[in-house]
């Protein structure tokens, strides 16, 4: 047998995750409210070169308070689909389209890119 969900609300939201209480019973008859977490969709890359050599990423993550590699990720966009947010993500790990440098550029940082290509550096400067 199997849980039935009789319906669910949203609690909380924010652009990353939504945090829903959903009214469930089980199956012995048993009923109430279940938290669930909702997260964006996200796109994942996996970029491997003719050596089998992996692009990653060294990381600082906030709620675990560790360092860690991680491959290339982030939302997928209204309007995007995953293979684009997957490109997109990959692009930005050196200047890449610039949008990542934009933003802290245009908060006070003063935000420096670099990449091999000079078609992705150019791109950069536009911004």
């Amino acid at each position: 047998m199997q849980w039935k969900a009789h319906g669910e609300r949203q609690i909380y939201t924010n652009p990353w995750v939504n945090l829903c209480l959903v009214d469930v019973q089980q199956p012995d008859g048993r009923r109430w409210e279940y938290h669930v977490v909702r997260l964006r969709h996200l796109a994942v890359a996996a970029v491997v070169n003719d050596h089998r050599e992996v692009l990653m990423m060294w990381r600082h993550r906030f709620i675990t308070d560790a360092w860690a590699w991680e491959l290339p990720m982030g939302l997928v966009e209204e309007g995007e689909t995953p293979d684009q947010a997957a490109s997109r993500e990959v692009l930005e790990i050196g200047c890449g389209t610039g949008r990542t440098l934009a933003y802290l550029a245009q908060r006070g940082v003063n935000a420096k890119g670099v990449d091999l290509s000079p078609v992705m550096a150019a791109n950069t400067t536009k911004r």
